[in-house]
């Protein structure tokens, strides 16, 4: 008893400094946003015309852990977001600003709760804008690699493996099959890059064609319309850009086969 009396003592003592070093940092916190909530001048539109900068940047170090909570939390897995680390923690800290620019600490809401909303919403926008809107499946990529490889090394021409020398190599008739018009035709592998529809002279990105950022997610569009609107576009694009979208998919396998043969 007298070791675990020994032992409890000391911890109880560190979690009540640990409580009360918490309190008065949220006490402070209050403290500093009641003052800077004064200093905030809005006009006849609400926006903010005047603010004490020194109390908001005060504000922005004391809570920046914040912003790398949430990207360490949300956008740590895929590659692309971790390619974008820094950027990500800079458009965060933008949406910690917003959020400290139009929180009213009298009311009674914890600002870690309200200000995670801005500092996703603020992430997310830069990722939807400037994240690659096309993901080729990493199985394709690691199939083409392979392939590239394997002909380089063995001086190899595609129809040598096409011709029953596939396994030989390791390499299965499915991989030749998924990845056969992607060899053919040295494929676009930038969304914006520029294409054109088939017959036309006019080139525009397959951004613009896939991601329309006037209509909005709320939208209400009538199903058979849009697939009607979907496959319309779809054809009008030449061979080269439709099986781009087939590959995004992972769809290749389905397309018939004098369409794999084309140049």
């Amino acid at each position: 008893m007298e070791t675990t009396t020994t032992t409890t003592a000391p911890m109880k003592l560190v979690e009540e400094a640990a409580l009360s070093k918490q309190l008065d940092n949220r006490e402070e916190d209050y403290r500093l946003f009641c003052a800077y909530a004064a200093s905030r001048v809005v006009d006849g539109n609400g926006k903010l015309v005047s603010q004490d900068l020194k109390l908001r940047n005060i504000l922005a170090n004391r809570n920046r852990k914040l912003v790398t909570f949430v990207v360490n939390k949300f956008y740590s897995k895929k590659t692309e977001h971790k390619a974008l680390r820094e950027d990500l923690l800079q458009e965060g800290s933008f949406g910690l600003l917003s959020a400290i620019e139009k929180f009213d600490p009298y009311r009674g809401y914890k600002f870690s709760t309200y200000a995670t909303w801005w500092v996703v919403h603020a992430i997310n926008d830069f990722v939807l804008t400037h994240a690659p809107q096309l993901h080729v499946p990493s199985h394709v990529r690691t199939a083409q690699n392979k392939i590239l490889r394997l002909m380089k090394e063995k001086n190899l021409s595609f129809s040598d493996l096409i011709e029953g020398k596939a396994g030989e190599f390791g390499v299965t008739e499915k991989m030749l099959e998924n990845i056969n018009f992607s060899l053919r035709s040295k494929w676009v592998t930038s969304i914006d890059e520029k294409v054109s529809p088939e017959g036309s002279e006019d080139r525009t990105s397959l951004k613009d064609i896939l991601v329309d950022s006037g209509v909005g997610s709320d939208s209400l569009v009538d199903y058979d319309t849009l697939v009607k609107i979907v496959a319309k576009s779809f054809d009008r694009l030449d061979q080269r850009s439709k099986m781009i979208i087939l590959l995004r998919y992972d769809i290749v396998q389905d397309i018939p086969s004098h369409s794999k043969g084309e140049e």
